[in-house]
């Protein structure tokens, strides 16, 4: 009997999960939960026993604990199962699944699908019950909402396909599916399609993923459960097919999400370490320079403590700097405007004529290319200042002449920036290091030791490349190209 004029749904689970699904369903049908088919078992074969349309069980329904309550031979006599599990565990329960006639779908499932699914069944229930293995096979074959084919074992030819399969595979009607082989419609999984297959035969059942491409174009990831049933006294391969692209989209972003969170807490934990200790260092100069003038009556030593404060000032100034410029990078969205790069350049070398020897370096400044060059202003003056603020740093004072060329190439498509320099260049060891924060490879290094690493974030954050050539006593060479974001938009 049908409860305030509602079909009855029956949940036999203990996962929270599927109970508020069917909550979803509550308007349509009537809900019953029964987290480990206790009350069930009790109201078995009862004159008071609720009419059941459909009896709804997640994975945990195979465990030890409900099948105590309610055995398989006991649930042959109720209406179908529907087992909602994931393609992992539907290998595990698949042969139990058959043998108590449920209907597996793998998970996830929404609720309109779980709907459809119900009702399907539901609808077909008393007619399928009297009807032969056959014919009930093809009612809940070609009314399933999920992919489903009916496979020759031999040849891997499709037999039989519903409506659902078609749509999947860009078909009018099922039908034109009928004499296709799986080899045909998967030819990049061939191998891996006979081996599965042949492993169903052999063991009963199998699970495998493989990809495909709809169109040529469209690609999505399929997760295939192949079975071996008897129909009529001959075997076949049932393949129940599942599009899991969404589930596969979501574990991707997850797992990139995972990684970022990783890095970036890496990377929270060094900074706060490192710039502690940063900070703190000129500022215990500053204290001990002022002790030391405090005690100091000459004139002259003065000056000279006073300019000692004075650099670890500039000290603490360019780490504050830097910290700010890697704040702003990993909080702040891409702002775009037009790029001058004369200008820049002139802004920044202005900016780093206090480091010393600046004067006995020749800058040579060679800007090419009239296109409108559009991206991220700040940020690319923030990549010119700290590259040519190294090469400043570290030139080299034995050299005849040292020198820093600068040259850019503005395109359509890029923009391509190279800073390269005959200075003191880099060890070979200490190449691969060189962008990770707080990094020096020099104990006579007085930067922060964020520039590059900060150099690399931003040329990341504007879709670019960076790359460096460096020899040790040599000089070395920056190359960055940075997109052009004017075609884009």
């Amino acid at each position: 009997m049908s409860h305030f004029g509602k079909k009855h749904l029956y949940l036999i689970s203990s996962d929270d999960r599927l109970l508020e699904m069917l909550r979803t369903l509550e308007q349509e049908y009537f809900i019953s939960h029964d987290k480990h088919g206790k009350l069930l078992k009790k109201l078995h074969g009862r004159p008071d026993m609720p009419e059941i349309d459909l009896v709804i069980t997640g994975y945990d329904y195979f465990s030890k604990k409900v099948n105590e309550a309610f055995s398989v031979e006991e649930a042959l006599t109720l209406p179908y199962f529907l087992v909602l599990v994931t393609p992992e565990q539907a290998a595990l329960c698949a042969s139990e699944a058959f043998r108590v006639k449920c209907f597996p779908v793998f998970l996830p499932v929404d609720a309109p699908q779980l709907r459809a699914l119900a009702a399907s069944l539901i609808q077909n229930r008393k007619k399928v019950s009297a009807l032969g293995e056959m014919e009930k096979y093809k009612i809940l074959f070609h009314k399933a909402p999920v992919v489903q084919l009916l496979v020759n074992p031999c040849d891997l030819i499709i037999i039989d396909a519903n409506k659902a399969a078609a749509e999947l595979y860009g078909k009018d009607e099922p039908p034109a599916l009928k004499g296709m082989s799986l080899v045909e419609l998967h030819p990049g999984e061939a191998a891996l399609m006979r081996e599965k297959c042949k492993e169903a035969i052999k063991c009963g059942e199998s699970l495998f993923h493989c990809q495909f491409f709809i169109d040529g174009d469209e690609m999505k990831d399929l997760a295939f459960f192949a079975s071996k049933i008897e129909l009529g006294k001959q075997n076949f391969l049932f393949l129940n097919i599942q599009d899991i692209s969404g589930t596969k989209k979501a574990e991707k972003i997850l797992t990139q999400k995972n990684m970022e969170l990783r890095k970036t807490n890496a990377e929270l934990d060094n900074f706060v370490y490192s710039t502690s200790h940063e900070l703190r260092a000129p500022l215990m100069s500053v204290l001990g320079l002022i002790n030391l003038l405090e005690l100091e009556t000459n004139t002259v030593e003065h000056v000279m403590y006073v300019d000692l404060m004075k650099e670890s000032i500039q000290k603490l100034d360019q780490i504050i700097h830097d910290i700010i410029d890697y704040s702003r990078n990993a909080r702040f969205d891409v702002k775009l405007s037009p790029v001058d790069f004369n200008f820049l350049l002139e802004k920044t070398i202005n900016n780093l004529k206090y480091i010393p020897g600046f004067e006995m370096i020749d800058i040579r400044l060679n800007v090419q290319g009239d296109a409108l060059f559009l991206s991220d202003k700040r940020r690319v003056e923030i990549i010119l200042n700290n590259l040519l603020s190294n090469s400043l740093r570290f030139y080299n004072p034995d050299a005849a002449q040292s020198f820093v060329d600068v040259m850019i190439q503005t395109t359509a498509k890029q923009v391509l920036i190279r800073v390269k320099d005959n200075g003191i260049g880099i060890p070979a060891k200490h190449l691969p290091r060189i962008f990770e924060m707080f990094f020096r490879g020099y104990e006579q290094s007085t930067g922060s030791g964020i520039g590059l690493y900060i150099v690399r974030e931003i040329v990341e954050k504007l879709n670019g490349t960076i790359r460096v050539e460096s020899e040790e006593g040599k000089g070395s060479a920056f190359t960055i190209t940075l997109p052009n974001q004017y075609q884009s938009l």
